[in-house]
């Protein structure tokens, strides 16, 4: 009775014990292993999603208003070119015409006057 007593013991000391004690272990250190696990993730995530995502769209919108602002500056030196400019150039033209018409009148009229009042 005693020797199944001592078995009994020694199996309960040596072997259940170091099996709860590996299953605590156990479950420790997947407890341990998901908290690692979910800190990595989270630096991954934050340096990856905020970091990489964050340079990906500066390039991105760099690009695209370069391009936007490449289309916007066509399109107003159009506008100012062919339209501002030129309403600007022919009001000029107009005023240059206009003086440069009144010099040939005026010189056109002193020829008339000389000729009809000396030469006649």
């Amino acid at each position: 009775m005693f020797i199944y007593l001592y078995i009994y013991l020694f199996i309960y000391l040596f072997i259940y014990r170091f099996i709860y004690l590996y299953i605590y272990l156990f479950i420790y250190l997947f407890i341990y292993l998901l908290i690692y696990l979910f800190i990595y993730l989270y630096i991954y995530l934050f340096f990856y999603l905020f970091i990489y995502m964050f340079i990906y769209l500066f390039i991105y919108l760099f690009i695209y208003l370069f391009i936007y602002m490449f289309i916007y500056l066509i399109i107003y030196l159009f506008i100012y070119l062919f339209i501002y400019m030129f309403i600007y150039l022919y009001i000029y033209l107009f005023i240059y015409l206009f003086i440069y018409l009144l010099i040939y009148l005026f010189i056109y009229l002193f020829i008339y006057l000389f000729i009809h009042l000396f030469l006649y």
